[in-house]
């Protein structure tokens, strides 16, 4: 069966970061011929769903007003940043109206960056956003932010080369110059053939992101999973 035989014509996603990738999306309506949107972004411990991008544009509107007090700080220091167009943060959420439990201040280790605060096109008046990753995955590299969802939108720009899988191994404790990366190629190559798409890879990388990276090519399928079928992104190797 043709995936775009069932006639399907919008699909509403969540709980996954893969949207927030142009590429991946891309993949998903090429395959299913539908329009493809995060509908469903939220916090399990404060609120299931709080965010959603509109057809308008390819932003996540937050939804939480009065329900929600909506902050950013400075992942590393704490500090309150303000929020306006290109602010990036760490996002911090208080309950307003829940009289059981609620939470103040609670940090979500959601890295977000602010895209808009005014009227949107679809109508809309809140802020707008993006996910740019996780502050627990972030990786510093001479002093460069570095996030796996980054890479990942840099590795499935790639595909079919590669999977689009792979891992961040860090073997000694920070500071690093460079990070090793696994990356599962997309059919086996030649050494010749490797050298070339661990070149650009790394280049790649550099270009868009502004780090060093060392390419580290595996066969598709050998970077384990979890249960739930995800890669690790991060793998520690050293002890601390």
């Amino acid at each position: 069966i043709d995936p775009r035989d069932l006639g399907l014509e919008l699909g509403l996603f969540g709980g996954e970061p893969g949207l927030e990738n142009p590429a991946y999306r891309q993949r998903i309506e090429n395959t299913w011929g539908m329009k493809a949107q995060n509908a469903n972004y939220g916090v399990s411990d404060v609120l299931c769903n709080f965010a959603a991008v509109c057809r308008e544009n390819y932003q996540l509107h937050f939804l939480g007003t009065g329900a929600l007090l909506f902050q950013l700080i400075d992942p590393e220091t704490g500090e309150d940043l303000p929020i306006e167009e290109g602010t990036v943060g760490e996002m911090v959420l208080t309950h307003l109206d829940k009289e059981a439990q609620p939470l103040v201040r609670y940090r979500t280790s959601d890295v977000l960056e602010i895209l808009g605060v005014g009227p949107c096109s679809c109508g809309r008046t809140g802020l707008r956003f993006r996910v740019v990753g996780r502050a627990d995955d972030m990786v510093h590299v001479k002093g460069i932010n570095v996030f796996p969802n980054g890479i990942a939108r840099v590795l499935e720009s790639m595909v079919p080369e590669v999977t689009g899988e792979f891992q961040i191994v860090l073997d000694h404790p920070p500071p690093y110059a460079h990070l090793n990366i696994t990356v599962e190629s997309g059919a086996q190559k030649g050494a010749g053939d490797q050298d070339d798409l661990k070149k650009r890879i790394a280049m790649k990388l550099k270009e868009e992101l502004n780090f060093k990276a060392v390419i580290n090519l595996v066969p598709p399928g050998s970077i384990k999973r979890t249960e739930m079928g995800k890669a690790i992104r991060v793998v520690r190797t050293y002890s601390c």
